[in-house]
């Protein structure tokens, strides 16, 4: 069913062929400057391996926050709507 549900959210479109019985969330706000900056990413990692969501939405991702992530394992079984972060709000 996961499966299908990132189908459906990729190609945009929606479903009635299943109706979810659960959706799991992850929401986190990653940023707290550079302190212990590895080692909080390893543990948010962590985090989202064990609990195994549908969703991971993360707030304030930056760069190199980015980068630490997506080269986690866990990483690989999600959709990235932002891989590259080029959708970051920045202020001038």
């Amino acid at each position: 069913m996961k499966q299908q549900i990132m189908e459906t959210c990729v190609q945009g479109i929606p479903s009635t062929n299943f109706t979810p019985q659960e959706l799991t969330i992850v929401s986190y706000n990653v940023w707290f400057g550079r302190f212990q900056m590895t080692t909080r990413m390893l543990a948010l990692g962590r985090l989202i391996s064990s609990h195994e969501p549908d969703l991971v939405a993360l707030q304030e991702v930056t760069p190199e926050i980015n980068a630490h992530l997506l080269g986690q394992p866990w990483a690989k079984k999600y959709f990235v709507s932002d891989p590259a972060g080029k959708e970051l709000a920045v202020r001038r």
